[in-house]
């Protein structure tokens, strides 16, 4: 199992404005992590652009190729301790950069949809709320049968297609449907609305999120429960070309991604590839104290691994933020502007 390491991407390194109070090296910009702004190329020269953004004039010493009246979208990665920019192409949906900003919140879905349901007087929907906040805060195992890949139908991820098939009651007691309810009914109150909305919007990043993947033949399943800061599957089928009779002329195998956050234990990266019946694994980890506490529990996870035919465990550092992974994975190719005061 091999690990292709990415291209350093073309940065963009940027004079100082006016330092924040929390870093000397960063740029009043009042700008939040995960949020798109446009910027236009209003001059360049000797290496360097100026980047004309939320009315302020910027130098920025880069690599990039751009002309000059160039608009670009720009994604915010991080603010502190230096601003950091990444180039968004211009093929990314309208839709999906109106909510990327939602990347940066921990879903918290469970305790959403328990304040939903403890604010609702109608019976009609409460057990249904109820039961799903449980869920997700981990509080009950999900219902008999109800595997990972259920989990869209029970989070409504594919609510549209399953009214284009009739199957308008499996739609409507999604949770997409519930809230779609609750949405317009007019003896709800607004919070229930307003909250309704927001959770909306996240199912809605969800779905985006999918259909964005799955041009490049990914599987995306969100797992937006509350033991996780962050969390989603990756899931895909990859055909090798061999030499042989026309039945073993390609071989498949499947790869899975975990990519986590967790409160206490930081980023952490789960990849598994199943080949001819054989699991190769590797977990990468963000904080030292995370692979020591994952190789104390080696000998565990070797056991409870073997039944699936696992060739080798690899335990290692270097994890990757999920939310960058999966903006990675979302726009492949793009350059990444590093803003330095």
């Amino acid at each position: 199992m091999e690990y292709i390491v990415p291209v350093q991407p073309a940065t963009f390194s940027v004079n100082p404005v006016t330092p924040t109070q929390k870093s000397a090296d960063a740029v009043q910009h009042n700008l939040q992590p995960y949020q798109v702004v446009q910027a236009t190329i209003a001059a360049k020269g000797d290496g360097r652009v100026l980047l004309e953004m939320r009315g302020q004039q910027l130098w920025a010493q880069t690599s990039a190729e751009v002309k000059t009246g160039q608009q670009l979208n720009l994604q915010v990665v991080s603010t502190e301790p230096r601003l950091q920019l990444q180039m968004v192409p211009e093929g990314v949906e309208k839709c999906l950069l109106r909510l990327l900003h939602l990347f940066g919140h921990q879903p918290q879905l469970g305790t959403k949809l328990q304040q939903l349901s403890q604010a609702l007087d109608t019976k009609a929907t409460q057990p249904q709320l109820q039961q799903l906040a449980h869920q997700f805060l981990g509080q009950r195992p999900p219902p008999s049968g109800t595997e990972l890949a259920l989990l869209a139908q029970v989070l409504g991820l594919d609510f549209e297609k399953r009214l284009l098939k009739g199957e308008v009651d499996t739609a409507r007691n999604s949770l997409k449907g519930i809230l779609l309810q609750l949405q317009n009914q007019d003896a709800v109150s607004a919070q229930v609305r307003e909250n309704s909305t927001n959770l909306l919007q996240q199912l809605e990043l969800f779905q985006l999120c999918r259909a964005r993947l799955a041009e490049a033949g990914i599987l995306f399943l969100p797992l937006p429960f509350n033991f996780l800061q962050q969390g989603y599957a990756l899931i895909e089928e990859h055909v090798h070309e061999q030499q042989g009779s026309a039945e073993e002329s390609e071989r498949k195998s499947f790869s899975v991604a975990l990519n986590l956050a967790l409160e206490h234990l930081g980023a952490i990266n789960i990849n598994m590839l199943f080949e001819q019946g054989n699991l190769f694994v590797r977990i990468s980890c963000a904080e030292p104290e995370t692979i020591t506490l994952v190789e104390h529990a080696r000998p565990e996870l070797n056991m409870r691994l073997e039944p699936f035919g696992l060739q080798r465990l690899n335990i290692d550092g270097g994890a990757k933020d999920p939310v960058i992974a999966l903006l990675e994975r979302l726009s492949p190719g793009k350059s990444m502007l590093n803003t330095q005061a």
